[in-house]
This record gives structure tokens, sequence and C-alpha cells, in this order.
């Protein structure tokens, strides 16, 4: 990931609330990113690929909730202050939807 922080492929924007450092892709590569797609790939690919990219992360949800033995009052404590829960850019997932 720093290979591509040096050739600006990628900014470090920050951590995330484990100390893990959080990466946004510059608004020009994403655009070009974007172009060479929409070029090249049938809106089917594009919309497959999405669809993977989002079950992916439902995976990883699912299985971060079994791994950490989620319970009913830590539900009730994230609800308390969920803005800690889903500390990402708040563009993470309209970007994603832009694929589309």
């Amino acid at each position: 990931m720093e290979r591509l922080v040096d050739l600006q492929l990628l900014d470090v924007v920050g951590t995330d609330p484990a100390g893990g450092v959080r990466y946004r892709q510059p608004e020009l590569i994403r655009l070009y990113a974007k172009e060479l797609c929409e070029e090249h790939d049938s809106r089917q690919v594009r919309v497959g690929a999405c669809e993977r990219v989002f079950s992916g992360w439902l995976s990883m949800a699912v299985d971060g909730r079994r791994s950490t033995g989620f319970d009913g009052q830590r539900l009730e404590d994230m609800l308390r202050d969920p803005s800690t829960l889903f500390d990402v850019p708040a563009d993470t997932v309209p970007s994603a939807r832009g694929a589309y």
C-alpha cells in the first residue's frame, strides 16, 4: 500500500478505530478508472463486479459477528452511539454504487 501512496495512486486519510491506516483513491484516479471500466466492460460485467464486492463486505461482516460472539448488550451499546460503528468516509457506499 505504501508503494501506491508513494506513486500518488492512494492518499492516506487517517486511521480507523482499530488503529489501521485508512486510504482513499484520489478523485482523478477514480474518474479515470471509471471511464476505462465504462469503455471496456458491459453494464452487466460492472454490476456483477459491484455485487461481488458488496457480497464480500457482507460476508466479512457476518464472519466478524460470528468470531466476536456478538450479543444483544453489545448491540444496545452500539445503537447508543452508532457513529463509531461505521467510521468510514461518507462517500464509500455512494461511490461504490456509482460504478453501476
